[in-house]
C-alpha cells in the first residue's frame, strides 16, 4: 500500500463523510481489480478448410461481412451505411483455410489464413468501420493457426511453431516466437488458453497431447506445470 493511500484509507476512518468517502474506496478497489483481470475472450471461427472458397461470408458482433482472396470487402450493419474495404492480394492460387473475427469498438479484429498448393500464410488486420483500408496488418509466415483470445487490449496469437502477443489497438508485437518448430515438437495446435501470467498453447506432437507455455508478460518459454 503506498504512503497516498494509507492517508487516504485514515482520513476515510476520520471524515464526517465517512460512508461516502468508503464508497469511493470499494469503487477504485474494484475497478482496479476488473482492469488487472480482464476476461479473456477468443474470437468467432468460420472454418473453410477442404471447400477451396476465394471469397467467405464472416460475421463480427453487429456487422455481417464478405471477404475477398483478392482483397476487397464489404461490411453492412442495422445501425449504419455498409461499407467496402481493400485487403492486400492474396496469391493467384490461394484459399481460404479458415476466418476468425472479433468486433472491437468502431472496428473488427480479422484473421484470415490461406494456403496454396504449396505452403499456407496468415493475415491478421484491424478494420476502421468507414474506412477503406486497414488500420494495420501483419503478415503471419505461418500456417495452422488457431482462434486468437483477446484480454483486455492484449492480442494473443498461436500456430505452427509461432506464439505472439500484440497490442490490439496499434498492432505493435510485445513479444513473439516464429520458428520454434523441431522434430517431436508441437505439429497440430488445437487450442490457445491465456491465464493472468502464463500462456497455454495445446495440440499434439505425432497424435500425442503436448502443450507449449510461455510468461504472458515476456514471452519467455516457461514449464508447462
Amino acid at each position: 500500500m503506498t504512503w497516498e493511500w494509507a492517508r487516504l484509507s485514515s482520513l476515510c476512518r476520520t471524515s464526517s463523510l465517512a460512508a461516502v468517502c468508503r464508497s469511493v474506496v470499494v469503487a477504485v478497489l474494484l475497478l482496479m481489480s476488473n482492469s488487472g483481470s480482464a476476461r479473456a475472450q477468443e474470437f468467432a471461427t468460420f472454418p473453410v478448410r477442404g471447400q477451396g472458397l476465394r471469397s467467405t461470408l464472416f460475421t463480427a458482433g453487429a456487422y455481417s461481412c464478405t471477404v475477398a482472396v483478392a482483397g476487397n470487402g464489404t461490411c453492412t450493419s442495422a445501425s449504419g451505411p455498409a461499407w467496402k474495404f481493400k485487403l492486400p492480394a492474396e496469391s493467384r492460387d490461394a484459399v481460404f483455410e479458415v476466418v476468425y473475427t472479433m468486433a472491437d469498438g468502431d472496428g473488427i479484429l480479422l484473421l484470415l489464413e490461406f494456403e496454396d498448393s504449396d505452403s499456407g500464410w496468415g493475415r491478421l488486420v484491424r478494420l476502421q468501420r468507414g474506412a477503406s483500408r486497414p488500420v494495420w496488418v501483419h503478415d503471419l509466415q505461418c500456417f495452422n493457426l488457431v482462434a486468437p483470445v483477446r484480454r483486455g487490449r492484449d492480442l494473443f496469437l498461436a500456430g505452427l511453431a509461432f506464439a505472439a502477443r500484440l497490442d490490439a489497438r496499434t498492432g505493435r508485437f510485445v513479444w513473439r516466437h516464429v520458428g520454434r518448430y523441431k522434430s517431436g515438437d508441437m505439429d497440430a495446435p488445437e487450442r490457445l488458453d491465456v491465464g493472468q501470467d502464463r500462456v497455454v498453447v495445446r495440440g499434439t506432437a505425432g497424435g500425442k497431447p503436448t502443450t507449449d507455455c510461455f510468461a504472458a508478460a515476456t514471452g519467455a518459454a516457461i514449464a508447462c506445470l
